[in-house]
């Protein structure tokens, strides 16, 4: 019970700096920690997730620098961004050196667009 009630302030207090901020950063980060809570208000979430589809670079971005494979999987699956998108974040992982990024990503291209183009062969 006290380890709900703790979350259920600390999701207030999250909530609180989300809306008051003027720092775009912190708003980012604010909503790309609130967006993926358990048991938050929908109109919290659907808040957070207004900020997050309007940043969809930067927050995959700092997703990938992280290196939190589960909550891209999660974004992607809001359907926020599309194959020009996915592409610019493959090179992302690439130039931030995220190799278990960089395949969960390519596994999302395969999956939702496939590969086009010249194929390879050995």
């Amino acid at each position: 019970m006290w380890e709900e009630q703790e979350l259920s302030v600390r999701a207030e207090e999250l909530y609180q700096r989300f809306c008051s901020t003027k720092q775009e950063a912190v708003r980012l980060r604010c909503a790309l920690d609130g967006f993926f809570l358990a048991g938050i208000p929908e109109d919290q979430r659907r808040d957070y997730g207004r900020c997050l589809k309007r940043r969809i670079r930067p927050a995959v971005t700092q997703l990938i620098r992280q290196g939190d494979r589960r909550r891209l999987e999660q974004l992607e699956r809001q359907g926020w961004f599309g194959e020009r998108e996915l592409d610019e974040f493959i090179r992302s992982a690439i130039e931030q050196d995220q190799p278990a990024m960089l395949i969960c990503l390519l596994q999302l291209k395969k999956k939702n667009y496939g590969f086009k183009g010249r194929r390879l062969e050995l």
